[in-house]
Protein backbone atom coordinates (compact mmCIF):
# COMPACT_ATOMS: atom_id res chain seq x y z
CA UNK A 1 0.00 0.00 0.00
CA UNK A 2 1.37 3.66 -0.82
CA UNK A 3 1.06 6.58 1.35
CA UNK A 4 -1.15 9.08 -0.34
CA UNK A 5 0.28 12.22 1.36
CA UNK A 6 -2.52 14.34 0.17
CA UNK A 7 0.24 17.59 0.21
CA UNK A 8 2.51 15.94 -2.35
CA UNK A 9 -0.05 14.10 -4.40
CA UNK A 10 -3.11 16.42 -4.33
CA UNK A 11 -3.01 16.14 -8.22
CA UNK A 12 -4.00 12.74 -8.51
CA UNK A 13 -6.17 9.54 -7.71
CA UNK A 14 -3.36 6.87 -6.68
CA UNK A 15 -4.89 3.94 -6.40
CA UNK A 16 -3.49 0.54 -4.20
CA UNK A 17 -2.93 -1.48 -6.88
CA UNK A 18 -0.40 1.40 -8.84
CA UNK A 19 2.38 0.49 -6.73
CA UNK A 20 2.51 -3.10 -8.44
CA UNK A 21 3.62 -0.61 -11.67
CA UNK A 22 7.70 -0.12 -11.78
CA UNK A 23 7.10 3.02 -13.84
CA UNK A 24 4.74 4.45 -10.79
CA UNK A 25 6.76 3.66 -7.74
CA UNK A 26 9.69 5.42 -10.02
CA UNK A 27 7.43 8.37 -10.39
CA UNK A 28 6.01 7.72 -7.09
CA UNK A 29 9.24 7.35 -4.58
CA UNK A 30 10.69 10.98 -6.80
CA UNK A 31 8.14 12.57 -6.46
CA UNK A 32 7.71 11.51 -2.73
CA UNK A 33 11.70 12.13 -2.21
CA UNK A 34 11.49 15.54 -3.84
CA UNK A 35 9.33 16.24 -1.25
CA UNK A 36 11.42 15.26 1.34
CA UNK A 37 8.55 12.81 2.54
CA UNK A 38 10.19 9.46 3.76
CA UNK A 39 7.22 8.37 5.67
CA UNK A 40 6.36 4.80 4.30
CA UNK A 41 9.07 4.02 1.96
CA UNK A 42 10.70 0.75 2.48
CA UNK A 43 14.48 0.34 2.21
CA UNK A 44 13.89 -2.53 -0.47
CA UNK A 45 11.77 -0.47 -2.33
CA UNK A 46 14.37 2.70 -2.38
CA UNK A 47 17.38 0.15 -3.01
CA UNK A 48 15.74 -1.68 -6.08
CA UNK A 49 14.80 2.00 -7.68
CA UNK A 50 16.78 4.14 -7.09
CA UNK A 51 18.99 4.60 -9.54
CA UNK A 52 16.37 4.94 -12.17
CA UNK A 53 14.41 8.01 -9.99
CA UNK A 54 14.19 11.72 -10.97
CA UNK A 55 15.99 13.27 -7.99
CA UNK A 56 18.61 15.41 -7.88
CA UNK A 57 21.98 13.70 -7.94
CA UNK A 58 22.87 14.77 -4.09
CA UNK A 59 19.75 13.92 -3.04
CA UNK A 60 20.69 10.46 -4.76
CA UNK A 61 23.90 10.08 -3.42
CA UNK A 62 22.39 10.62 0.08
CA UNK A 63 20.48 7.57 0.00
CA UNK A 64 23.38 5.82 -2.06
CA UNK A 65 25.50 6.10 1.32
CA UNK A 66 22.30 5.43 3.55
CA UNK A 67 21.85 2.20 1.72
CA UNK A 68 25.48 1.49 1.89
CA UNK A 69 25.88 1.75 5.98
CA UNK A 70 22.24 0.48 6.37
CA UNK A 71 22.05 -2.39 4.07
Amino acid sequence: MVDKNKGIFWDYDIKDTDSNNPDFMIWFLSRKLSFGDLDGIKKKDLKKFLQRLDISNSLKELFVNYLNQNA
